[in-house]
């Protein structure tokens, strides 16, 4: 199924982490003040999940994220 496609892209903690925060609104900058990263770190690591997922832009990688599981409340 179209999960299978993307398990082999393993997204890390700190992956997973901005994205949650992105999928409740908040911006790259926001996310930074809120795990205390900066906001080119929160950008990598978006821009790494991206590519692991195999999207188009930020919207649709937390779209994926969330079909995958990642953006469950379990963890």
């Amino acid at each position: 199924g179209l999960g299978d496609v993307y398990k082999r892209q393993v997204l890390s903690k700190r992956e997973v982490e901005c994205l949650r925060w992105a999928a409740l609104g908040k911006t790259d900058s926001e996310v930074g003040i809120i795990i205390s990263l900066s906001h080119a770190t929160i950008r990598y690591h978006m821009h790494r999940a991206g590519e692991k997922l195999n999207s188009v832009n930020r919207a649709q990688t937390i779209f994926k994220a969330g079909q995958l599981g990642y953006l469950g409340a379990n963890d």
